[in-house]
């Protein structure tokens, strides 16, 4: 039987694997530089810098 919040959403026991995996590179939400130098956001912590990229 699974759980429900009090909403009738599912509640999930475990944080799916991309929620798991961190970069380890990862220092403040950064994880270092590209080949021009510009700094390579870490998308996971920063992920409003999604759309910046595409």
């Amino acid at each position: 039987m699974s759980r429900v919040d009090r909403y009738g959403d599912p509640i999930e026991d475990e944080p799916e694997e991309a929620d798991r995996w961190h970069d380890p590179r990862c220092r403040d939400g950064w994880l270092g530089e590209d080949l021009q130098g510009r700094p390579v956001p870490c998308l996971q912590c920063r992920p409003h810098l999604l759309r910046l990229l595409r």
